[in-house]
């Protein structure tokens, strides 16, 4: 179940990266949590990125489980 977990929401955050042009340069999944390293637009705070990604990860999580 790790696994499918993992490789869904590692490609919800590309998405997201992609959308907002953010650069991921490093990553690792844990089982409860993330460690990212990327490029951030300076128009972006990092805490309004991270909150964003982790309230989408979050949310559509949700919806597929319903």
């Amino acid at each position: 179940m790790y696994g499918k977990c993992r490789e869904e929401i590692g490609k919800i955050i590309r998405q997201f990266c992609n959308c907002k042009g953010i650069e991921i340069i490093d990553g690792y999944m844990m089982i409860d949590h993330v460690h990212m390293l990327a490029m951030i637009p300076s128009k972006y705070a990092i805490s309004s990125v991270m909150g964003y990604i982790a309230g989408n990860i979050y949310g559509s999580r949700i919806e597929k489980r319903s």
